[in-house]
């Protein structure tokens, strides 16, 4: 496989793994549905960044790259949350702006964008994870991963305990997300692409053991209401591997350009998504597909793909007016 296919690869399952979340956050999806993608959908985007990480900069590059690509949109969107928010709801004064802005995590609830958790969140796991992968012994590396798997459900219920619903940074969720990230680098580690081609050779193992993860990965959390926000049980970390299993055994080689497009712009959809519900459901669009009998989770996939829709446009749209300023600007030097 050439370096371009697994590349539009990865980035069709960042797309299915984005254009899943924004369907979880819409307000028309049925518990049922909402419960089920909870279970693997940001499991996924720690595991593909796990794969994709990289830790051959030094660290003052390591972090300027991490403080322009994660923290620099994360200041970006929730001004926009905060603007919008003093907009279309009751006003959030500057200070309290400034306090949610640091604490992050479910403060965020009150700029209407707590999505935005995954960023600050994912600098933090990020920062640990370029120390743990300079430990040469693989075993060693492995115990680490495991024992921070250990810690993800006493996080949570520690954390709960002190904070009550208010944690700061999500830091209940560090563990699992270097959980998640390390099982990412076994995953390349181990050159799956290999077994998956092997497989691939073979359709009906391949479709006979995706199906079989799946099943195994809806069994483990069958009586659970959980997601990676609150992990309150070990089954979760099963469950949820078991269906990332799936998903790539059964996703292996497409490249479905509408995902691949979505996967090479999932952090301006993770940062305005939520923005842009928040103001369909204020302008009450799920009465106009009533209206014409459309309900459900068919519903839930018209407004979340219209969302999308949106925020892509008004994406290119500002990359196309930048080009433009930046090209006049070499001309004016």
């Amino acid at each position: 496989m050439n370096s371009v296919n697994k590349n539009e690869y990865i980035d069709y399952l960042k797309g299915l793994a984005i254009f899943l979340v924004v369907v979880g956050h819409c307000w028309l999806t049925e518990y049922g549905m909402f419960w089920f993608i909870y279970r693997f959908h940001m499991p996924l985007f720690f595991c593909i960044s796990g794969y994709l990480f990289k830790n051959n900069r030094t660290f003052k590059q390591f972090i300027f790259n991490k403080l322009k690509h994660i923290i620099l949109p994360y200041f970006v969107y929730f001004v926009i949350s905060f603007v919008l928010v003093n907009i279309y709801f009751e006003p959030v004064s500057i200070s309290n702006a400034f306090k949610y802005f640091l604490l992050n995590g479910s403060y965020l609830i009150y700029v209407n964008n707590y999505a935005l958790w995954y960023l600050p969140l994912f600098f933090l796991v990020s920062l640990i994870f370029y120390f743990i992968l300079k430990v040469k012994n693989k075993y060693v590396y492995y115990i680490i991963i495991f024992i921070f798997g250990i810690f993800t459900v006493p996080s949570y219920r520690y954390m709960h305990l002190y904070f009550n619903d208010f944690i700061p940074f999500s830091l209940q969720v560090l563990p699992a997300g270097i959980f998640y990230l390390g099982i990412g680098k076994m995953i390349k580690d181990i050159k799956i692409k290999n077994y998956l081609e092997l497989i691939k050779n073979y359709n009906l193992i391949a479709i006979f053991i995706s199906i079989l993860c799946f099943l195994l990965g809806l069994y483990f959390t069958r009586n659970d209401s959980i997601q990676i926000l609150n992990i309150t049980s070990y089954s979760y970390l099963i469950s949820s591997l078991f269906i990332i299993v799936s998903l790539i055994i059964a996703t292996y080689k497409n490249n479905n350009y509408i995902f691949v497009y979505l996967g090479k712009r999932t952090l301006p959809i993770l940062g305005l998504h939520r923005i842009f519900l928040f103001i369909l459901s204020f302008k009450k669009i799920d009465i106009f597909l009533l209206k014409y009998n459309i309900t459900g989770f068919l519903a839930s996939l018209i407004v979340s793909s219209f969302c999308i829709c949106i925020i892509c446009i008004l994406y290119e749209i500002f990359n196309h007016l930048k080009s433009i300023i930046f090209r006049k600007s070499l001309a004016f030097l």
